[in-house]
């Protein structure tokens, strides 16, 4: 009852918003672009993260259709362009690589060096696996292997890092990349690994984000 009550809603959400009429009109002025998801929302400019959904901006705020396409996110007079692609686990990475080849977006790949895979591949984010087996074949050796736990790597015992070598980096050196990673290594910059934190806590100063908030009731998101 509860899954037939949200479609009802959600139809009555699209009909409202004309979700699929502005899809149907994207598609045709748009053939070479795929639309991978469309949906209804409401949405303003901001400078900072906002909760909008119960206040009178809420309201007042402009109605838009959001269409997720393999170039770009567009919310109402609002565009956003899709550059890069994280492709963050497993195998989900060949329909990325496909999708940015297609549109010739950049991804950057997972777990290992996956610059064989797609000419559009940047760098990767690694786990350097030879690190912690090395460590533990040492332990185990030594007579004093730490069975039972678990173990956390990163810059601080060599066990993340990009594969400077094969990476496709414009303007990003060597030397620069040695720098930072010194950083974290050092604990002189701390990465939170908290899955809690908000976005207004992260204090960037590099990227300004316009949002589009999405109704989150029953008949959409």
């Amino acid at each position: 009852m509860s899954t037939m009550l949200d479609k009802m809603m959600k139809g009555l959400v699209d009909l409202v918003y004309r979700t699929g009429q502005v899809r149907r009109k994207f598609e045709v002025s748009n053939p070479n672009e795929k639309v991978l998801a469309a949906d209804a929302s409401k949405g303003i400019v901001t400078k900072e993260s906002q909760d909008i959904r119960h206040s009178h901006k809420w309201v007042t705020s402009q109605r838009a259709v959001i269409l997720l396409t393999d170039r770009k996110i567009i919310c109402g007079k609002w565009t956003i362009s899709l550059d890069a692609i994280f492709s963050c686990g497993g195998r989900i990475c060949l329909s990325v690589f496909e999708a940015a080849e297609k549109s010739g977006n950049k991804v950057i790949g997972v777990d290992d060096d996956q610059s064989s895979e797609s000419p559009t591949i940047i760098t990767s984010a690694m786990k350097q696996l030879a690190q912690p087996v090395y460590d533990l074949l040492g332990s185990f050796y030594a007579g004093a292997f730490p069975g039972g736990q678990s173990l956390l790597y990163s810059a601080a015992n060599n066990g993340v890092g990009i594969p400077m070598e094969t990476s496709a980096f414009k303007s990003f050196s060597g030397n620069e990349y040695g720098a930072i990673y010194k950083k974290l290594a050092d604990g002189e910059v701390v990465v939170d690994n908290s899955i809690a934190t908000e976005p207004e806590a992260l204090q960037t100063s590099v990227v300004t984000v316009e949002a589009c908030h999405t109704w989150q009731g029953r008949g959409g998101r």
